[in-house]
């Protein structure tokens, strides 16, 4: 969650501060937002007065505003506080108006940069010098220093003051400590200001998909993207709700106005969220079927960490979900390398089987970066905190099973065993959604021990239980469930329709996840170059050959094809058809246009893809290629020239 933070009451403008001439044109400009002339204006007059009060000031918000400087712009806030104060702080005679000026720029400052701490004794000064009740600032950093319980005694003060913005703040902190409820109580208050902040929505939206109410959740966010605050990106959240469900034509469209928003906000905004929004957009080009465009968003992530003051989870929470993002990826990729290793010329062989190898190299790396969170009790959820919460998995419910894998499925079982003994308050969790999510997880671990009947008994009893919006959690149940039966050699009945239901929601699932399809043949001994690109795709791990089964490999004339139980083709692969697959995989494979074996790639490709087809645009947007946006260059411009119309 995000905090909110409310304007300075009863605080000058800059233009009623006093100030010459030159240093006047500096404060001008930054009125305007033009941060670069700001600091040409602010560089020009401490290079011949470096004492000037609103030089320095001007010079600071520029860097801070304009640049995201927020170190630097620190530096020359206290350097200019202290032209105002004695030296031993008091402030000095007739300077009071800068003083509380710089003083709260300088609590934005440290507000951005955690430093809270230092932000807390701010807040009081400021309290003490100038008469604020600082009750509803002081909830966010106490709760992030884990001094709950002065948290909550903050938040109870300035909801008893009555003051409508400080009780909305107050609430709002109480809404990432207690969840839903607390959530609801603080966007009741938000609809009684003048305009419901974005960030209050989107605050309330995540408390709602925490509890499994995705309908309620979509509806906060639909209406938070009206008008989104630029700390909170609405769409992002609109990406996790989308994706989830298995939306991914919606999710997509939600990810270009998440990332459209996102090169629109300044450098002070962006570095709280673009990570964040790469790690979304790379959670939706893996479920997509583009892990190489994910690991592209995934890699710039890790590469370029968000600032988290302005969130209520911490750096390691935030880089365990990435790192958790990227091991999947990499499995994903070191199956595609397999694939084609298994169907490529001789001399390819060994660099698709060396690049497989690199994969699964990367996915045991960025699994230990993920253990030493789970070990310190990362699985353990803390719904509400009533002292320093210990560190958190926050990642989505579709990718939380990984952590499984990685935790130990005998371990596992052991803390969702006492997970469940201990549920939390049903106001605090529906019990449904807790218990099924547990019995997701411990469907999971029983798949890793190898335990038919324990995955089968918690796949029923989750997918009985779990939210039908949490459509990628539910699919991966059904996955484990079809393969634990396939493992037992029983492909009955139930094992079929899970299976069905796989290839229906999420086929890419089954590569993602390393698992085979059962499958039978037919049309494949006459010899031709259908047929034997069937024989081809048999011997992948994609699938494993079982005489019975109704989903069956075949080959009708020029065609590979996939065909469903009562003979419906699932997905084909013809040696006539176009497309920049053809290309990519002779290059891939090392082999001609009308070998088999390319056929048998692309049959592959098609069985396994997902039902939506990203343009080149999408996947050059989403995983955080650089895009030059033609307002942002006319914005600049128009700073440095003057607009079009100007007379020049």
């Amino acid at each position: 969650l995000l905090p909110l933070v409310s304007g300075a009451p009863g605080r000058a403008a800059t233009d009623a501060l006093p100030a010459d001439g030159e240093e006047r044109l500096a404060l001008a400009a930054l009125e305007q937002g033009h941060y670069v002339r700001a600091r040409e204006l602010a560089g020009g007059i401490l290079a011949a007065r470096p004492d000037s009060v609103p030089a320095l000031y001007a010079l600071a918000v520029a860097l801070h505003d304009g640049e995201g400087n927020v170190p630097l712009a620190l530096r020359w806030l206290r350097r200019a506080r202290a032209l105002v104060e004695t030296e031993d702080g008091r402030v000095l005679p007739g300077r009071e108006g800068w003083h509380e000026e710089i003083l709260w720029r300088e609590v934005q400052a440290l507000s951005d940069l955690g430093l809270n701490e230092e932000l807390i004794a701010a807040y009081r000064r400021f309290r003490d010098e100038y008469g604020w009740d600082t009750d509803s600032f002081e909830v966010w950093p106490l709760m992030k220093l884990g001094r709950i319980d002065e948290a909550r005694a903050a938040a109870a003060r300035a909801i008893a003051g009555g003051e409508a913005i400080d009780v909305l703040v107050a609430r709002n902190g109480l809404c990432a400590m207690d969840g839903y409820p607390a959530c609801l109580e603080m966007l009741e208050t938000a609809r009684t200001v003048y305009r419901v902040p974005s960030l209050s929505l989107s605050n309330a939206a995540l408390a709602a998909m925490e509890v499994g109410r995705y309908e309620e959740a979509e509806s906060y966010l639909l209406e938070a993207v009206r008008d989104p605050d630029p700390y909170a990106n609405p769409w992002r959240q609109l990406v996790t709700v989308y994706l989830t469900e298995g939306r991914l034509g919606e999710a997509a469209a939600a990810a270009r106005e998440m990332m459209t928003l996102a090169r629109r906000l300044p450098p002070r905004m962006s570095q709280h969220q673009q990570a964040q929004n790469l790690v979304t957009a790379a959670e939706l080009l893996l479920a997509a079927g583009h892990p190489e465009r994910a690991l592209a968003a995934s890699r710039r992530a890790l590469m370029r960490p968000d600032r988290t003051s302005h969130l209520s989870g911490t750096d390691a929470e935030l880089r365990a979900e990435n790192a958790l993002l990227d091991r999947r990826i990499h499995v994903e990729l070191a199956q595609r390398a397999r694939e084609a290793a298994g169907l490529a010329a001789v001399r390819r062989r060994p660099l698709l089987w060396l690049d497989g190898l690199r994969h699964r190299t990367l996915a045991w790396a960025s699994g230990r970066r993920v253990r030493p969170l789970l070990l310190a009790g990362g699985l353990r959820p803390v719904l509400t905190l009533t002292e320093a919460p210990g560190p958190q998995l926050d990642v989505p419910d579709w990718l939380y099973p990984d952590a499984i894998e990685l935790f130990g499925a005998g371990p596992a079982l052991t803390l969702l065993g006492e997970l469940a003994a201990d549920p939390p308050p049903a106001e605090r969790m529906p019990q449904d959604v807790w218990n099924g999510r547990l019995a997701a997880l411990a469907a999971e671990a029983s798949w890793l021990r190898g335990d038919t009947e324990g995955c089968l008994e918690q796949g029923r009893r989750a997918r009985r239980l779990l939210p039908r919006a949490e459509m990628l959690l539910r699919t991966r149940v059904a996955a484990r469930m079809a393969d634990a039966l396939r493992r037992a050699g029983r492909l009955d009945h139930e094992a079929v329709a899970l299976y069905d239901e796989v290839l229906a929601s999420d086929p890419g699932l089954l590569r993602r996840l390393a698992l085979p399809l059962p499958v039978g043949v037919a049309g494949a001994d006459d010899g031709s170059p259908a047929g034997r690109a069937v024989r081809l795709a048999l011997a992948s791990p994609r699938f494993v050959a079982w005489p019975a089964s109704p989903f069956v490999l075949a080959a009708y004339g020029d065609r590979a094809c996939l065909a469903g139980p009562g003979g419906a083709q699932l997905a084909c692969a013809a040696r006539t058809d176009g497309g920049p697959d053809i290309e990519t995989g002779t290059a891939l494979l090392g082999v001609g246009p009308d070998d088999p074996r390319l056929l048998a790639w692309r049959l592959l490709l098609a069985a396994f893809a997902p039902r939506l087809d990203l343009s080149q645009t999408d996947l050059a947007t989403l995983d955080g290629t650089p895009v030059v946006e033609r307002g942002l260059d006319e914005a600049v411009a128009d700073e440095l020239l003057g607009p079009p119309s100007a007379d020049r």
